[in-house]
């Protein structure tokens, strides 16, 4: 498909609209990402971008191991207080969001808990209250009961849209449940794969490809994305598209913390360095320094070893300078 879309962007400009389209259906999620294959059990990346809470989200009992839905996932070993601790205090607020994620061989703990915010008695199980073989979505709002999960596997996104709660089972519409001003607000963490001092992921339980956007993705996201790997980038990502012109933007959020989103545009191959200095001018980070082709760029930067406050981020080449101020609040 992206071969064929690829080869149409000369002759259309329908043909461009649908391949840009495509390449933001596969945007990776904005607030966590979870593809479980660090090859480690202590941690997992966060892949979202620009995403929130830890870039490395600490594993506590639960594994890493084989069976996910394309390579690695989280391996139950049941018990409580066995999770991933994103690091993340929901902050969602009445926001629109989705949640996604892969399961396989799920089992019922009465209940078994798979993604919640204690602080907030935001939760998602299986099993329990939910009845045999379904899950059961509860917090300040009336239950959502997603049915027939297992057997598995099975891909459910969970999308809020301001005005209802949207299910879907591998990528086709189950359910549209009408529920109006959810709030999402905690003090946290989020915790996946399990809750705080609850029955966790079953023994042999499996759980991959863990997503949460800040907003609700359509039906053509959905189809198209349910059953693939998103692209991902652990430092700066590439668009396909030749920009006119130079360009630095403002980063994505601002304030921020600890992680922010900064995107430049170069029409043509050359060097480029972007530099983050402190408020007295101070340079405390080199993030790019290289001789990179036309494109538009994104790059993730991770201010979690510096202290709260105004910084600036300048791009230099030889023919284009541009400098730009973000907050950093912890």
């Amino acid at each position: 498909m992206f071969y064929l879309l690829n080869k149409k962007i000369t002759l259309s400009g329908i043909a461009i609209f649908l391949f840009t389209m495509n390449l933001w259906s596969q945007c990776p999620p904005e607030v966590l990402y979870y593809k479980f294959q660090d090859n480690m059990n202590s941690a997992t990346r966060n892949f979202g971008i620009p995403g929130m809470g830890s870039q490395m989200a600490q594993v506590l009992g639960n594994i890493i191991g084989t069976g996910g839905e394309f390579d690695s996932c989280m391996v139950g070993i049941g018990g409580v207080n066995n999770y991933v601790n994103t690091g993340w205090a929901t902050n969602i607020g009445l926001g629109n969001w989705t949640i996604s994620f892969w399961v396989n061989n799920l089992a019922d703990n009465n209940p078994t808990y798979l993604f919640g915010d204690p602080s907030i008695n935001f939760r998602c199980f299986y099993g329990g209250a939910a009845g045999n073989q379904n899950i059961l979505l509860r917090g300040n709002f009336t239950d959502v009961l997603i049915n027939n999960v297992m057997p598995g596997p099975t891909v459910i996104h969970i999308v809020y849209n301001g005005t209802s709660i949207k299910i879907y089972r591998n990528g086709i519409l189950q359910s549209t449940n009408i529920r109006a001003a959810i709030i999402l607000s905690g003090a946290g963490p989020f915790e996946v794969g399990g809750m705080e001092n609850h029955n966790c992921l079953n023994p042999g339980g499996l759980m991959d490809e863990f997503r949460f956007y800040n907003r609700a993705l359509t039906q053509t996201e959905i189809s198209s994305t349910w059953n693939m790997q998103l692209n991902c980038l652990t430092g700066i990502e590439k668009n396909q598209s030749i920009p006119e012109k130079f360009g630095l933007s403002q980063n994505y959020p601002n304030p921020f913390n600890p992680v922010t989103l900064i995107k430049y545009d170069i029409p043509k191959s050359t060097q480029v360095k972007l530099t983050v200095y402190n408020e007295l001018g101070t340079e405390v980070a080199v993030v790019v320094n290289k001789t990179q082709p036309a494109g538009n760029y994104s790059i993730r930067f991770d201010g979690t070893d510096y202290s709260s406050g105004i910084y600036f981020y300048k791009i230099e080449t030889p023919e284009f300078v541009q400098t730009k101020k973000m907050i950093l609040v912890k």
